[in-house]
């Protein structure tokens, strides 16, 4: 797997103002895109380290969401 940051903003709601957010691309081993998980983080630096530490250890998809839930417990 490869996974790289895209950036987006979160539209306006009643709750809150738009923001600009980064979320997650997984690419199969070829190159393709196999998911796309929107909002991940506002915290830019972090999320830069989580896709270089995903990338550098080859984590699997199955394995991220935990990682996700991980990176939640601890940046939030």
């Amino acid at each position: 797997m490869k996974y790289k940051i895209f950036y987006h903003t979160v539209d306006k709601s009643c709750d809150y103002d738009s923001f600009l957010s980064a979320g997650i691309i997984v690419q199969n081993d070829i190159g393709v895109e196999i998911k796309r998980i929107y909002d991940v983080s506002t915290d830019f630096k972090a999320i830069e380290n989580l896709i270089l530490s995903l990338n550098t250890d080859n984590v699997e998809l199955d394995q991220l969401y935990f990682i996700l839930e991980n990176y939640y417990s601890q940046h939030f």
